[in-house]
């Protein structure tokens, strides 16, 4: 399981990790989330992302590739395509108190 503060720490980690934290700030705002884990449309390797219920729907989000966007200042749009990942399991994390 991902240490939360050695990947704000270090920075550089996998997928997992970047999900993991991801849905531990998003669990912490008590919005619903969960890890989709699976395959992307253009990666051969298995991937892990978000998927967070705004307004009776859930969005997938994917801060891996966000990440690498936002370090060298290209816009991107936080919500993604779903028909681009393929989803095998989920990880669901509920807001807390339920």
């Amino acid at each position: 399981m991902p240490v939360i503060n050695d990947i704000i720490r270090t920075q550089y980690r996998i997928c997992y990790d970047y999900s993991a934290l991801t849905a531990a700030m998003l669990r912490s705002l008590g919005m619903f989330t969960k890890l989709a884990i699976g395959y992307k449309s253009d990666l051969e390797k298995y991937h892990v992302s978000n998927q967070v219920n705004l307004n009776s729907q859930w969005i997938t989000i994917d801060t891996t590739y966000n990440f690498i966007y936002i370090r060298y200042d290209i816009p991107i749009n936080m919500g993604k395509d779903g028909g681009d990942y393929k989803i095998e399991k989920y990880i669901s994390l509920r807001k807390p108190g339920l």
